[in-house]
C-alpha cells in the first residue's frame, strides 16, 4: 500500500541502540537513557568514534516488559542446544579465531544477456547473536554513548566476487579486491559506494547493535562476499549461515526468477489467482503441501511440527499503474505494474518456505512455520482478514513481514520499535443546497463556499483539539463542485484521507472530525451528510519481536545492515495480524547506489540482491522466535 509516501524521504541521523531501551513508539534519540540526550547532534553521514567494548555478540536490551524476560536465540543452535549436541572442533576454531579461512573462490563470469545472475557464494559470519529482553547491565556507560560507524571487523580476502544485478536482464560483475587495511585496491564495474570491513580494525569490532542512516550509509558488503567474518567472540557449531550459503548458491537465480516472473505477470487486488497458483506449484514441487482459500486468491503453507506457530506473510497484488521500465521483465499486463515489491515479498517467502522445508527434511526444524501468502493489500477492503477469517493466524504465537523499502540501500534492514505506519481511514463529505446565478448569490445556497470552508478549516480546528503530541494529518485529495463559472452548484463533495498513528488516537479521531465537520458546514448555512470508512489499523510492532528482527538482522548479515526505520503515515494491512497476535515488521532495503526511486510508481525496481537477504534475515529471524519462550 502507500507505507512509505513521498513524505516520509527523511533519512534519519545515525543512531545508536545500546543496552537501553526503545519505548513504544519512540526513536533512539527520544529515549532518556539514548546517547543522543548526553551528545551533540551528529549530522546524518558524520562518523562517530566507538571505545573498544569487551561484549561478545550483539543484543538489543528492551526493558519494562515482564512477559519478554529471556533472551532469545537467533539461529539453529538454540534448538540443537535442547537436544544436547556439542559444539564441533570446527566451531570452537571459529570461536577462537583459529580457523583458516577458505579458500578464495574465482569471480563467475557474468551472466549472458537476458540470464538469471548467479550469486556470490563465498561463506557469511557464523556468528547468532542473541536478543535480549533485558538490559544488558554489563555494557559500560562510556561504550554505550558513542558508537563507531564502522562495518564489522575481520580479515578480509583479495577475493573478487560477482554480485547479482538490479533491474538489468543481465548480471553486473562486481570485482572489488580488497587489501591492507581494507581499502579498495582495484576498479568495480558495478555502482560505487560499497566499503570492506577494515582489517585488523579494532574499532570496526562494535559492541551493540546500531541503528544506520538509511540512504546515506555506506552500503554493507554483500554477507556471502569475501572479507566477513564473525568478530571476536563469535559462536559457531553447526551453522544456519553455513547452511544459507549453500542454499543461496543453489537458488540464487531460483528467487531471482520466481521474483521476476511474477513482476511480469502481475494481477489487481482479488484477481491473484494466477499469482497464487504459481506459487502453490512451487511450493508442491519443494514436497510442501499449501492450502488454498476458498476464492483462490490467496493460500497458506504449515512446515514442521509443534503446537505454536511462527507465521511469515506476503502480500501478491499489483496496482493499477502502467510498467514502463524497459527490463526483460517489464509487465505484460497493460496497466498494472508490481510497484510496491509484492513480486518480492512474495519470493522471498516463498525462499524462506523452502529453507526451512528443507532444514525439516534434514531433521533440523524444530518448530512449526505456516507461510501466508495474502490477496488485496492494496486495496480496501483488504485481504488480511480474509485470510484470518479463513484461519491463517489459527495456533500462530507471532507473525513476521518485510516492506520493500527503496530508502534503505540493499543489505539494510530498517526496524522501529512501537508505530511503524498509520491508520488510515476515509471520510466523504457531501453538501445539497439550492443553486442559482452567481449574480444573486443571496438567493442561494453557497456551496463552493462551504465546502471550500470545510476543507481549509476543519483539519487545523481538529489539530488544535487534539495533544499536540498526536500524529493525525487530514489531507483532502478530491474537491468537485460545479462546472460553469457563472453557476453556483447544486451538489459539492469533498473527499479526504484521515491517518493517526497510535491505536488511541484512532478511537477519538474519527468521532472529532465528523462533529468540527458538521459544524463547519452549519456555520456557513449547510447541512452535510458525512460517509466515514474505517480503514486499516496502524502497524504497531511488538517490542520484543522489534527486537529480534535486529538481532536477526544482526545475525544473517552484520550489525552495519541494522538500520532505524522511520515512522511513516502510510496504511498496511498487516497491522490487522498484529492486533491478533504480537509481530512485527521491518522495511528491507532494496535500493541502488546512485538512484532515488520511490514506490507507487511505474519505474519502482530493485535491487535483486535484497531477495537473498530477505532471505537469509527473515529464516534468522523465524528460527529465533520458535525457539524462544517470550512468544
Amino acid at each position: 500500500m502507500d507505507t512509505l509516501a513521498a513524505e516520509n524521504n527523511t533519512t534519519p541521523r545515525h543512531l545508536t541502540l545500546p543496552g537501553g531501551a526503545l519505548r513504544d513508539g519512540e526513536s533512539p534519540e527520544d529515549s532518556a537513557e539514548s546517547p543522543s540526550d548526553t551528545s551533540p547532534e551528529t549530522d546524518r553521514n558524520d562518523h562517530a568514534e566507538r571505545p573498544e567494548t569487551t561484549s561478545p555478540s550483539p543484543a538489543v536490551a528492551l526493558e519494562g516488559d515482564s512477559r519478554r524476560d529471556e533472551a532469545p536465540a537467533t539461529d539453529i543452535d538454540a534448538h540443537r542446544k535442547r537436544d544436547g549436541a556439542p559444539a564441533t572442533a570446527d566451531a570452537r576454531a571459529a570461536h577462537d579465531g583459529t580457523a583458516e579461512r577458505p579458500p578464495a573462490g574465482a569471480t563467475t563470469p557474468a551472466a549472458e544477456e537476458g540470464a538469471v545472475p548467479n550469486p556470490p557464494t563465498t561463506p557469511l559470519p557464523t556468528t547468532a547473536p542473541a536478543v535480549s529482553a533485558a538490559a544488558d547491565n554489563d555494557r559500560s556507560e562510556e561504550a554505550m554513548s558513542s558508537q563507531d560507524h564502522s562495518p564489522s571487523g575481520g580479515d578480509t580476502s583479495s577475493t573478487p566476487s560477482t554480485e547479482a544485478g538490479g533491474s538489468t536482464a543481465g548480471a553486473e560483475t562486481d570485482t572489488a579486491l580488497f587489501g591492507g587495511n581494507g581499502a579498495k585496491t582495484a576498479e568495480r564495474t558495478a555502482p560505487a559506494g560499497e566499503t570492506a570491513p577494515a582489517k585488523g580494525d579494532a574499532a570496526a569490532e562494535p559492541a551493540g547493535i546500531r541503528f544506520g542512516a538509511a540512504r546515506d550509509a555506506e552500503p554493507v558488503d554483500d554477507p556471502v562476499a569475501p572479507g566477513h567474518r564473525p568478530g571476536p567472540g563469535a559462536m559457531s557449531t553447526f551453522t544456519l549461515p553455513e547452511f544459507l550459503d549453500q542454499w543461496i548458491k543453489d537458488n540464487y537465480s531460483d528467487l531471482v526468477r520466481t521474483r521476476r516472473h511474477i513482476h511480469a505477470n502481475p494481477c489487481l487486488s482479488r484477481e491473484e489467482q494466477p499469482t497464487a497458483s504459481y506459487v502453490a506449484d512451487q511450493l508442491r514441487e519443494a514436497g510442501l503441501k499449501p492450502e488454498m482459500i476458498p476464492d483462490g486468491t490467496g493460500l497458506t503453507c504449515d512446515i514442521g511440527d509443534g503446537e505454536k506457530v511462527i507465521a511469515i506473510r506476503a502480500d501478491m497484488d499489483a496496482l493499477p499503474i502502467q510498467d514502463p521500465k524497459k527490463v526483460p521483465y517489464r509487465s505484460t499486463n497493460d496497466g498494472v505494474c508490481h510497484a510496491c515489491g509484492h513480486d518480492a515479498h512474495t519470493s522471498i517467502v516463498l525462499g524462506v518456505g523452502k529453507v526451512l522445508g528443507e532444514l525439516a527434511a534434514r531433521g533440523e526444524l524444530h518448530g512449526r512455520f505456516r507461510l501466508i501468502f495474502q490477496p488485496s493489500e492494496e486495496r480496501f477492503p483488504s485481504g488480511a482478514p480474509t485470510m484470518i477469517k479463513h484461519g491463517a493466524l489459527q495456533d500462530v504465537a507471532a507473525v513476521f513481514g518485510f516492506h520493500c523499502d527503496p530508502n534503505f540501500l540493499a543489505g539494510q534492514v530498517g526496524i522501529r520499535n512501537g508505530n511503524l505506519t498509520a491508520a488510515c481511514d476515509m471520510m466523504e463529505v457531501r453538501m445539497n443546497g439550492r443553486g442559482g446565478h452567481t449574480s444573486r448569490p443571496h438567493l442561494t445556497t453557497d456551496l463552493c463556499t462551504a465546502i471550500s470552508r470545510v476543507v481549509v478549516d476543519m483539519p487545523s480546528i481538529v489539530n488544535r483539539l487534539l495533544d499536540p503530541r498526536q500524529n493525525v494529518a487530514i489531507v483532502f485529495g478530491s474537491v468537485n463542485a460545479g462546472e460553469a463559472a457563472n453557476a453556483i452548484p447544486q451538489e459539492a463533495v469533498a473527499k479526504a484521507t484521515i491517518r493517526m498513528q497510535g491505536r488511541e488516537a484512532r478511537e477519538e479521531v474519527p468521532r472529532l472530525v465528523q462533529e468540527v465537520t458538521r459544524n463547519v458546514a452549519m456555520a456557513a448555512g449547510v447541512n452535510c451528510d458525512i460517509d466515514y470508512t474505517r480503514g486499516v489499523p496502524p502497524v504497531v510492532n511488538d517490542r520484543s519481536a522489534a527486537a529480534m528482527f535486529a538481532g536477526a538482522t544482526s545475525a544473517a548479515l552484520g550489525q552495519q545492515a541494522v538500520a532505524e526505520a522511520p515512522a511513516s503515515m502510510g496504511g498496511e494491512d498487516f497491522a490487522y495480524y498484529l492486533e491478533q497476535v504480537p509481530g512485527a515488521m521491518a522495511r528491507l532495503g532494496v535500493g541502488r547506489p546512485g538512484e532515488r526511486l520511490d514506490i507507487h510508481q511505474g519505474t519502482f525496481d530493485i535491487d535483486e540482491k535484497a531477495l537473498a537477504y530477505g532471505v537469509r534475515v527473515m529464516t534468522h529471524t523465524a528460527l529465533a522466535a520458535a525457539a524462544s519462550p517470550v512468544f
